[in-house]
């Protein structure tokens, strides 16, 4: 028998983080996305969205964050 895989959410969230990261420089070709740059450096995601939904509806808002 097999050892059960254990969940580890560090290794989860690494995983997540370098996904996003590869992505990051992808051009994007679906003509909904918009991309924002040189906003304040305390903007967060639901802000982001706040604004943008003066526009239309919001499926997805994620403002990438520098690491320091």
């Amino acid at each position: 028998m097999a050892p059960k895989k254990v969940f580890n959410l560090a290794d989860k969230l690494r995983m997540l983080k370098l996904k996003d990261a590869d992505k990051e420089e992808e051009k994007v070709i679906d003509p909904y996305t918009v991309k924002v740059r040189k906003f304040h450096s305390e903007m967060n995601d639901r802000d982001l969205q706040e604004i943008m939904q003066a526009y239309g509806p919001i499926s997805r808002c994620r403002v990438p964050m520098d690491q320091e």
